[in-house]
């Protein structure tokens, strides 16, 4: 999570095809409380350098004190290391003070909030009073029920989870501490192509595990493309204290934990597991497993010397209960050494994407675009489909689950990721402000990042 790309982020997000950007605000009697991104309110639009009028408010307030003063007044006192003061992109600056010269774009209480005030405040109504699954309707109370249904019982049509539930933080206890009473391996149900286990706890509780493969310093090499690259435990944890962070909460709820391969998983693992595990040269125990790719001895996952961290995300709803709908997002990549997908060599895939279902809906292309920034923060170029609640129709959230191939080079910043961005010059209001909290405020996205671990 390094300033830089936070500055390309942002500077892509306020600059389109090469001109200023502003946004036209079509309900302006909002409270910063009540906006929300379920709705195409803020329509991106392109205007030539110069003809964005400054503001007629006659409110004296420090929206009308000029931005790059305040910019400066903030920033000044950011400490980065040993540098007293953090390098800024002037021509971001320049954007953001167009903006906050166009009216009331900026509130006071952007202003007067942190960044995690902020992401509570934005969107917090239309979430907590949205829909939930009618499947858990006939349930008239909750006691008695364990943690994680209850969660899944406070899924609504805009978010995943409520990051103020305390079932949430008691979900992700129990997945890092309780016994795992069975487990089922990939090669059972021949999906996806690297090795996964899933793990069924005493509380009826299910969760997906990811074994750690990498050490965390080992970064993805160059030459690999997408599908060459492995995927890595720690990426699946980091994508939900980020997604919780930004406050989207679209990834299911994810957790480490250390797992004894000897005592905890030889014992319930199925006959084609344990016939991978072995002993290495250095006499750390190790396993493979079976899937489509990357199982076998030269891929093995390893102890120390029969300790594992594993990666636990919180199953979903059974399709049963929550049926998804799942479709392949506009811009996929090719997965091919020598061919490229169509987005990657023409730049007008947009046109086409807005006029088709479901895209023209005015929120599932903005959700795409929220999710390519994610994406562009973790370095996950993999991002291939979209699945969303049935039940909720295509006015829902995506769900982000399989981050696995995410935080893989931290040094690298994979512009394609963004090409909806560029391609469309389309954001939503809501997450431009975050962006440019983190981009203006003392607070780091790195050092809030620490925190959430």
């Amino acid at each position: 999570m390094t300033l830089r790309k936070l500055k390309l982020l942002t500077r892509l997000s306020l600059i389109c095809c090469s001109v200023i950007l502003i946004i036209i605000i079509i309900n302006m009697t909002q409270s910063l409380d009540d906006q929300y991104d379920i709705n195409d309110e803020y329509i991106v639009t392109q205007y030539g350098p110069g003809e964005v009028t400054d503001s007629t408010s006659e409110n004296k307030d420090m929206r009308q004190v000029p931005l790059l003063t305040q910019i400066k007044t903030q920033r000044n006192n950011v400490v980065l290391g040993n540098k007293a003061k953090e390098q800024r992109d002037v021509n971001v600056d320049l954007m953001i003070d167009r903006l906050n010269k166009t009216e009331e774009f900026f509130t006071l209480s952007f202003w007067n909030t942190s960044f995690t005030e902020l992401v509570r405040t934005l969107g917090s109504k239309a979430k907590k009073n949205a829909k939930t699954l009618f499947a858990f309707d006939n349930i008239k109370t909750k006691e008695n029920l364990p943690a994680w249904k209850q969660l899944h019982m406070n899924i609504r049509q805009f978010s995943l989870y409520d990051p103020d539930d305390p079932n949430l933080n008691i979900v992700l206890d129990e997945l890092s501490k309780l016994p795992i009473k069975s487990m089922e391996t990939s090669d059972d149900w021949k999906d996806g192509t690297q090795f996964k286990m899933v793990f069924h706890f005493e509380n009826g509780a299910t969760g997906l595990a990811k074994p750690m493969r990498y050490r965390r310093e080992v970064e993805t090499s160059e030459n690999h493309y997408i599908f060459d690259d492995m995927e890595r435990h720690i990426a699946e944890i980091a994508a939900f204290q980020l997604d919780k962070l930004l406050g989207f909460q679209r990834v299911p709820p994810t957790i480490g934990r250390k797992v004894n391969i000897t005592s905890e998983l030889k014992p319930i693992s199925p006959k084609s597991l344990n016939k991978t595990i072995y002993y290495s040269p250095a006499g750390n125990i190790c396993f493979y497993g079976k899937c489509r790719q990357f199982c076998n001895h030269a891929y093995a996952f390893c102890g120390h010397p029969d300790m594992i961290e594993v990666s636990i995300q919180s199953f979903l709803p059974s399709e049963k209960i929550a049926r998804r709908k799942s479709w392949q997002q506009p811009w996929k990549r090719a997965y091919s050494l020598r061919r490229k997908a169509y987005w990657e060599t023409n730049d007008d895939l947009c046109i086409s994407v807005r006029k088709r279902s479901p895209f023209n809906n005015g929120k599932i292309l903005q959700d795409i675009i929220d999710v390519h920034t994610f994406d562009f923060l973790t370095g996950n170029k993999d991002r291939h489909n979209i699945a969303t609640f049935k039940q909720f129709g295509n006015y829902s959230f995506p769900i982000l689950y399989d981050n696995g191939r995410g935080f893989g080079r931290q040094t690298y910043d994979a512009l394609s990721i963004l090409a909806p961005l560029r391609q469309c010059c389309l954001i939503r209001k809501s997450t431009l402000l975050k962006y440019i909290k983190l981009y203006l405020g003392d607070e780091k996205l790195s050092s809030l990042m620490r925190k959430a671990f």
